[in-house]
């Protein structure tokens, strides 16, 4: 059975990082059984900042959101279905 993973590094080194290497040697040898589907997200790249447009986009009914509020939404959105 194929799984999906979400592989989060969180190390703000690239290179020379020893949970990165650690995780790399972890997919290999879960890919080496079976194929496993990885999403990668590194936090190192960094992700947007809550800011004052998404709180009001967030706590507003999506039946009364504007393009702006659907917009200021999309990157927690796909953060989200990283997840799911």
């Amino acid at each position: 059975m194929t799984k999906h993973i979400l592989r989060v590094d969180s190390s703000m080194r690239k290179y020379g990082s020893y949970s990165r290497k650690f995780v790399d040697t972890l997919v290999m040898q879960l890919n080496k059984k079976e194929q496993h589907i990885i999403k990668s997200r590194d936090l190192c790249e960094g992700i947007p900042f809550i800011d004052e447009q998404w709180i009001a986009a967030n706590v507003t009914p999506i039946n009364e959101h504007t393009p702006e509020k659907s917009k200021a939404l999309l990157q927690s959105d796909s953060l989200i279905k990283e997840l799911q």
